[in-house]
């Protein structure tokens, strides 16, 4: 028994190294860290999930057992026993948004998400958003993209394809990339969309016979990608922002208490507006008794904002109340549609500003 544990021990150190150079030598097709997948391995007569490597299975013979302990009882068969080492499967490394049920059909791939939307990762109806897909494979595969944008499970015909070859070493497999792209119109046929970071599904299925199919059997199917794997998933938002807040407020030029307390606004006096809304804007204007006014964030996070208009003789009348209008978008593009509607630009507290009579004390 001594010797069969020593020799479970050197098998153990040499599945390790094995496996550690051959996760080294995969590499991505579009130049990143080698595919994300539960490779599957041989055991027992049946595929077997051994977590990030492959498992090691080697059958070492003991014939000094057959001597030495013939009364073991935990040995069923004195001419031979089998010594199976296999890492365990490490959770930690195994990603959750990647599912193989081939082995070693895909060598590696990557996932990005676009959109049209002039605002970085962002898209609102109407918007063009796509996904570019690269996978390296041994064998001929078909890609299909489900529900992404609403759109149902459709064939992705591959944009461009390059064989990989390795003339100094016979050994290892040929290998084809290829790039598969996929573009939709978002609302394009009345599909409705969830607010929040856009879904998708990519599965990547054994193509049989070597001919392209527009279906696929769940057997075929090597791999299943749900998440990208370089820059950032494209955020869907549809709902319009609206204020949730408005307030006015004088600044008086003279810096009297009395006068910051009340509604009343001299010339030379600033007429200030705080618009808060309910989400983040951009695009912030306002206008204060007609004037085009000068703006400044009030929020960090960018959803709530200044506007300023410094009363002025000629252009203000004793007595008119100030009057504001706001406009803005929110970070995917979608316009304040209610910011159009005269009811809502009065204060939700109930202030009010008032041009004084140059004259009154």
């Amino acid at each position: 028994m001594v010797e069969a544990e020593a020799a479970a021990a050197s098998l153990a150190l040499r599945c390790a190294s094995t496996t550690a150079a051959t996760a080294a030598r995969q590499s991505s097709p579009m130049g990143k860290p080698a595919l994300k997948a539960t490779y599957m391995s041989q055991s027992g007569g049946g595929l077997k999930s051994s977590g990030k490597y492959p498992a090691c299975v080697q059958t070492v013979r003991d014939d000094e057992d057959e001597d030495e302990d013939e009364d073991d009882s935990n040995i069923e068969d004195e001419d031979e026993e089998d010594v199976v080492v296999e890492f365990p499967e490490d959770e930690s490394d195994v990603d959750d948004d990647v599912q193989t049920l081939t082995s070693g059909l895909i060598r590696s791939y990557a996932c990005r998400m676009f959109s049209s939307n002039p605002r970085d990762a962002r898209a609102t109806y109407g918007d063009r958003v796509g996904l570019e897909f690269a996978a390296e494979s041994t064998a001929p595969v078909d890609v299909f993209v489900a529900e992404f944008a609403g759109s149902a499970r459709e064939r992705v015909a591959a944009m461009s394809s390059r064989a990989v070859t390795f003339a100094n070493d016979p050994s290892r497999a040929e290998t084809t990339t290829t790039t598969h792209t996929f573009e939709r119109i978002v609302g394009d046929d009345g599909a409705y969309v969830d607010d929040g970071p856009m879904t998708f599904r990519i599965f990547v299925a054994r193509r049989r016979d070597g001919a392209e199919s527009s279906t696929f059997e769940d057997a075929d199917v090597a791999l299943v990608v749900d998440a990208v794997t370089e820059g950032t998933t494209v955020v869907f938002d549809s709902t319009a922002p609206y204020l949730v807040d408005a307030f006015l407020r004088p600044y008086v030029a003279r810096g009297d208490a009395a006068d910051a307390r009340s509604n009343a606004l001299r010339y030379g006096d600033v007429a200030v507006l705080y618009a808060a809304f309910s989400e983040p804007v951009e695009e912030f204007t306002a206008r204060l008794n007609g004037r085009e006014a000068f703006v400044s964030a009030a929020s960090s996070h960018g959803d709530a904002h200044y506007a300023y208009v410094e009363i002025e003789r000629g252009a203000d009348a004793p007595g008119d109340a100030i009057s504001f209008a706001v406009d803005a978008v929110d970070r995917a593009g979608v316009p304040c549609y209610a910011c159009k509607s005269p009811e809502s630009m009065k204060t939700t507290d109930g202030s009010a500003l008032i041009v004084a009579d140059a004259d009154a004390d």
